[in-house]
């Protein structure tokens, strides 16, 4: 009796479970293709009287670049690709104007008759003039709306971010998939950073440390279309951008957080950071060391080096060595002129030093300004190239 009450409970068991697979969704949840606006670029500016939209009214201008899906099956040209908003265009820049973020993407509906999805998302650009008044208003939403994936590549654009998602792509087929890919390259040669969504939630989550956010801008010659290029970063303390690093200090930023290669012949491991405090000599107390060490490989010669000779190779070492850390230190400059810490020797101490940070953290800015710093850098050539010889040898006669 009992083998057959087991085999009459798993049978019902079994039509229960094949039940609720056949199940359609409530109409409320389906979310197909032709019903959804997929959304892969974000652009944040501050409404000016050039942005400014009819009938909205707010400080906060969004574009939302959307993909036109039925225009993507007849494959992109760079004509067709978009550099507007036309019926034949691959995007569409959808533009609304407000006060606060998460009603404005919803109340997209009034000019689109499909809700917007972002879960494909690829970047958020900001523009220069709502970064220096502060990101934080609109973060929060980024960081909790659930559709948003934390990957989502940022930038800050020195012209309004609405005219960077309108610039025609070379080599893609929407402006802000070729933004994305641009972000994302950046670290073969280092003179930007790539930074997350998630890098920068952790950055500006952490005790007083700095972030830091590349900085894209556009450049035309003569006739030609505007063409997006990425050159250093913005740095943000207290979500508020307060200032740039050039190409080379944020070269010099990255080699101690080991995210640099130079011109694809040196790679920087991670330096190590050692922090010191004397509190005889009151806010000038904290000395901080970096010692940084580099694999080289040579790429290319402008001089005469003899490397068969250990000399020959010891010289490239030393003028490498040189190079990085004249870097490090512009970028220490600079940090300490912004008075901010991308460094992060405020998270330093608030991770080991728990009892000293909790007297500084209230006078931070006065001993952030009077740190003194010493740079080490180790470097290895380990490889020379192709060749060994350079082309121009010692006595070669050239002009």
């Amino acid at each position: 009796m009992n083998g057959v009450c087991k085999k009459v409970v798993l049978l019902f068991l079994t039509l229960v479970l094949c039940a609720s697979f056949i199940g359609c969704m409530p109409e409320h949840s389906k979310r197909e293709l032709n019903s959804i606006a997929i959304v892969m670029g974000l652009g944040l500016d501050r409404v000016t009287e050039e942005n400014k939209i009819p009938f909205e009214n707010g400080n906060l201008h969004v574009t939302a670049q959307v993909v036109r899906t039925g225009s993507l099956s007849g494959g992109g040209s760079k004509s067709s690709g978009g550099a507007s908003n036309s019926a034949d265009a691959m995007y569409w820049n959808l533009e609304m104007a407000g006060d606060d973020i998460f009603p404005m993407l919803r109340g997209s509906v009034k000019q689109s008759n499909r809700n917007l999805y972002i879960s494909h998302n690829q970047v958020i650009v900001f523009g220069e003039d709502l970064a220096r008044d502060g990101l934080a208003p609109f973060m929060d939403y980024f960081f909790r709306e659930r559709e948003m994936r934390y990957n989502v590549l940022l930038g800050v654009s020195e012209k309004p971010a609405k005219d960077l998602l309108r610039i025609s792509p070379s080599l893609e087929t929407l402006p802000a998939q070729e933004i994305a890919k641009l972000l994302k390259i950046q670290a073969e040669n280092a003179e930007a950073p790539t930074v997350s969504l998630f890098d920068f939630a952790v950055d500006m989550k952490s005790a007083r440390k700095a972030a830091v956010i590349p900085l894209i801008n556009a450049t035309s010659s003569g006739e030609e279309e505007e063409t997006a290029y990425v050159d250093g970063c913005a740095v943000f303390d207290n979500w508020k951008m307060v200032g740039k690093l050039n190409a080379s200090q944020t070269r010099g930023f990255l080699w101690t957080a080991g995210d640099a290669r130079f011109s694809l012949t040196v790679t920087g491991k991670k330096g190590e950071m050692k922090v010191h405090f004397d509190p005889e000599k009151g806010y000038e107390g904290i000395h901080v060391s970096f010692q940084v060490s580099a694999d080289a490989v040579v790429g290319h010669i402008d001089g005469i080096y003899d490397l068969h000779q250990k000399d020959g190779l010891k010289a490239i070492q030393k003028a490498c060595g040189s190079f990085i850390g004249a870097e490090i230190c512009d970028a220490i400059a600079q940090s300490q002129k912004l008075n901010s810490d991308i460094f992060g020797v405020s998270e330093y101490l608030s991770r080991y030093e728990p009892k000293i940070w909790d007297k500084m953290e209230g006078e931070w800015e006065k001993y952030f300004t009077g740190i003194t710093y010493e740079v080490s850098v180790k470097t290895n050539v380990r490889r020379t190239g192709s060749l060994v010889d350079p082309v121009l040898k010692e006595g070669s006669h050239y002009e």
